[in-house]
């Protein structure tokens, strides 16, 4: 699975479960490119964010290309879909998590326009 790529460990039907959850309460749009032969190249999930302190913006969720398909403008295209969807509900603003370790999507998110904003923490808190 595609997921595994970016070292996601998760189970076909745990992520049918998600998408259902996200296409019916409205948590975005999510993104698929597949070559001719339905081998999946690429997913997207673009969802809305709003916050008290910052206009509305687009918070790209997910980003995965394949391995064997990057250089193929794949990912390009999906965020190009993502970004017009943001502008079409009035969103001015698109970001991206990104881990460290990933120095390609640097280099990728670069060379479209995206600019590195800060260094966070991550804090977790697991939920009984």
């Amino acid at each position: 699975m595609l997921c595994a790529q970016a070292g996601c460990r998760v189970e076909v039907a745990d992520v049918v479960e998600r998408l259902q959850h996200i296409m019916q309460r409205g948590g975005g749009m999510v993104l698929v490119a597949a070559s001719d032969d339905t081998t999946i190249l690429g997913l997207l999930h673009v969802a809305p964010h709003y916050s008290l302190a910052a206009p509305p913006q687009a918070d790209i969720r997910g980003l995965i290309v394949d391995v064997d398909s990057r250089r193929a403008c794949v990912g390009r295209a999906l965020l190009g879909i993502a970004e017009v969807w943001a502008r079409d509900r009035g969103m001015s603003l698109m970001q991206m998590h990104s881990n460290l370790v990933r120095d390609h999507a640097d280099r990728f998110l670069g060379t479209l326009g995206y600019t590195h904003s800060c260094e966070q923490h991550l804090y977790r808190k697991t939920l009984a």
